[in-house]
């Protein structure tokens, strides 16, 4: 996103700057929320936060309310329809994500998460892109380096992680895999905007989420 209030004395480093900033803030702040709202015992009995799709709902939300205002002016030419698909993917990784910390402690999930790179390299050469052996020599080192960390001994004292909990993650990271080669098809084959696809994205993940308040009982009891 661009900054659009400062004008156009706005120098592209400072903008870049602000921009990265906000990416950054934006994400730690959404793990330091995520973290208590799912790890937080509530009421007398000490409940945990089990409500995933009604979370999850919110998410998606405030992601088609960031970007629908974006969308006017600019043209779509993609089918509406064809935006599900990746929708599905993009869901199924921030469902799984969730329920992973249900199993894993955070820095767990954090450090699987960070490896999405490589989950979307390995699935677009499957699709036939190619990648120079420079990106791949670079993605390896940062996969390296976040396994290593994530071997350290102390890095997981407060909860033990479970078999079912990397399940999740990796089904997560797989679904992440293709969210972006299915984003990148649409790009090359239609004229349309990120802010289109971002909306579509987010009505469909909406809809997703309604689903399964319906089907797992969550919807009259979360709210």
């Amino acid at each position: 996103f661009r900054v659009m209030s400062a004008g156009p004395s706005l120098s592209r480093g400072l903008e870049l700057l602000v921009c990265s900033g906000g990416i950054f803030v934006s994400f730690l702040l959404f793990g330091i929320f995520q973290e208590r709202i799912l790890s937080t015992p509530y009421g007398p009995d000490k409940e945990r936060f089990h409500f995933t799709f009604f979370l999850l709902f919110f998410q998606f939300l405030a992601s088609f309310l960031s970007s629908v205002w974006k969308c006017r002016g600019q043209k779509n030419e993609a089918p509406i329809y064809k935006f599900g698909v990746f929708s599905f993917t993009y869901f199924v990784a921030m469902l799984c994500s969730n329920y992973a910390l249900q199993y894993v402690d955070y820095p767990t999930q954090v450090l699987g998460k960070s490896c999405k790179p490589i989950s979307i390299m390995i699935v677009s050469t499957l699709m036939g892109r190619r990648f120079s052996l420079v990106k791949w020599t670079l993605v390896l080192v940062i996969v390296g380096g976040i396994t290593m960390f994530f071997f350290k001994p102390d890095l997981h004292e407060t909860k033990e992680n479970s078999l079912i909990g990397i399940i999740f993650l990796i089904t997560s990271l797989t679904c992440d895999g293709f969210t972006g080669p299915l984003q990148d098809s649409i790009f090359s084959t239609y004229k349309t905007s990120r802010y289109h696809m971002m909306t579509y994205s987010n009505i469909y993940a909406m809809a997703f989420s309604i689903f399964g308040m319906i089907v797992n009982g969550e919807l009259v009891e979360s709210v």
